[in-house]
């Protein structure tokens, strides 16, 4: 019996979440992981998954509809993986640990672009790790934020900048007044080029290559805690590339 699994979110036709799970396990008949751009979340069509991960902007919005919650992703109040066991549907956080990889043991103070689902999860490491961290989002958005756009002038103080707006959104800052000595990071990635709008702009400015990344390597380290939680509940180890 084949095993479904798959990433569900909107405007998502670029991810390349099939095409690690296709290299992690293999192209296999009795497995299979889907991309699934979707508009609204359905109970009976999370139910016919085994598992699945998620992305913008359902990883708030999918706790309503889940069974249990882990721990760790209940106190930073966001999921991104999903498990469906016996027909029970269990939420975990594997950002967090995807995240982790991204930063300098030294990273002291981050300035955040966009307060969407992922904002949640980076405020919850900031907090435990003791990292300084600024907020920033629209006036109108409803997430948590410390400050808007418009009030944002100080770019001195951060160690890193990250991008954390929805995919294909360029921040409106003042990419001339960041320190060059600031570590950029762009959470989105682009399929068939080697940077972002984003990462570009600073680059355009004179920044230096050596301080620029974008959110392919976050992507893969939590595809794989991802695959972890679901092959200890069921996918085979001695099939499995992983």
């Amino acid at each position: 019996m084949e095993r479904k699994f798959g990433l569900i979110g909107k405007n998502i036709t670029y991810s390349k979440s099939k095409w690690i799970f296709d290299s992690r396990f293999g192209v296999r008949k009795d497995l299979s992981y889907t991309i699934y751009d979707i508009n609204s979340l359905d109970k009976d069509f999370l139910l016919s998954m085994d598992g699945f991960n998620v992305t913008t902007p359902y990883k708030v919005e999918i706790i309503q509809y889940l069974d249990d919650i882990d721990p760790l992703a209940k106190e930073i109040g966001a999921v991104n993986c999903v498990l469906n066991k016996d027909g029970k549907l269990i939420g975990y956080n594997t950002d967090y640990i995807g995240f982790d990889s991204l930063l300098r043991a030294d990273a002291k103070n981050i300035l955040l672009l966009g307060n969407g689902g992922v904002s949640n999860m980076i405020r919850y490491y900031c907090k435990k790790n003791n990292i300084g961290l600024t907020i920033v989002g629209r006036k109108d958005s409803k997430g948590y934020k410390d400050i808007t756009y418009e009030e944002l002038e100080n770019y001195s103080d951060y160690d890193y900048i990250i991008n954390a707006t929805k995919y294909g959104i360029l921040p409106p800052i003042d990419y001339k007044k960041v320190n060059p000595d600031s570590k950029i990071v762009d959470l989105s990635y682009v399929d068939g080029e080697e940077y972002t709008t984003f990462i570009k702009e600073f680059l355009k400015n004179g920044h230096d290559e050596e301080l620029v990344e974008d959110g392919f390597g976050m992507l893969v380290r939590q595809a794989f805690e991802s695959y972890k939680i679901w092959r200890l509940n069921g996918i085979s180890y001695k099939s499995s590339k992983y």
